[in-house]
């Protein structure tokens, strides 16, 4: 095989040459079309999780929220709460107060009665001697 007959095997046209390029070129474009609708589905698929765990975060929310009271609820229930404890304390202290009394009363009576058998005693032996 001579030099032109080789040359002439290797040599391709530049029509060939440039069908070649863009075909390589094509199947370039056409792997990173597919590795790019696997990254967009991946994301999808990825988005989509996120999003159903934020609903179930929002239902649990959603049902923590329901356990509390709203704050004009529990204003008005702690002001109707507050009212009854004063009422239970001022109460309190009238019991107290009426007890005390009672109790003075029982101390005046047990020492007039003290005195009254002391001077029974005296006027016994006073008479009786």
């Amino acid at each position: 095989m001579n030099h032109d007959e080789y040359v002439e095997q290797v040599r391709i046209s530049l029509r060939d040459y440039f069908e070649r390029l863009l075909d390589e070129r094509d199947r370039q474009l056409q792997v990173q079309m597919t590795a790019l609708e696997k990254a967009l589905t991946l994301a999808r698929e990825e988005d989509e999780r996120r999003f159903t765990q934020l609903n179930e975060l929002r239902r649990e929310v959603l049902t923590d929220r329901s356990q509390f009271l709203p704050r004009e609820v529990f204003d008005s229930k702690d002001e109707t709460g507050l009212r009854w404890r004063e009422t239970m304390v001022k109460d309190a202290r009238l019991l107290s107060e009426r007890v005390m009394a009672l109790e003075t009363r029982f101390q005046v009576w047990a020492a007039v009665l003290a005195g009254l058998i002391v001077i029974m005693q005296l006027l016994s032996r006073w008479l009786f001697q």
